[in-house]
């Protein structure tokens, strides 16, 4: 019996091309010592009844300082957007990033936003 999944969604624990090209991202930065290790898709935060936020990524850094790394592509929805502030503020004890894949025709690489409520 195949699993319908909503448009744009794979099963539970399965990255995407964005999320997996951001986990080649970490793995390099783990290798140059920038990154200690990362988890994907470790927690799920309760912003609201029937409002939650799973995170993409949880990375520890060098400096020990915990982020939350969430990728997106180019466009983000409104409500995308919120659920990223909601829970910055929700977990101040996070450093909150916003990576955002930029397109090969665009010069390609990350653009990150910071998030945090700090």
């Amino acid at each position: 019996v195949k699993r319908w999944q909503a448009l744009g969604r794979l099963p539970k624990g399965q990255m995407n091309n964005t999320e997996q090209a951001y986990a080649k991202r970490l793995d390099l930065l783990k290798m140059q010592g920038d990154v200690l290790d990362w988890k994907f898709h470790a927690m799920r935060v309760r912003l609201a009844n029937n409002t939650w936020y799973e995170t993409d990524f949880i990375v520890l850094h060098k400096d020990m300082t915990l982020a939350i790394h969430e990728t997106k592509g180019e466009y983000t929805s409104e409500k995308g957007q919120m659920k990223i502030k909601l829970a910055a503020e929700a977990l101040p004890w996070f450093r909150f990033y916003k990576c955002i894949k930029v397109a090969e025709k665009n010069g390609g690489g990350w653009k990150i936003e910071d998030f945090s409520c700090r």
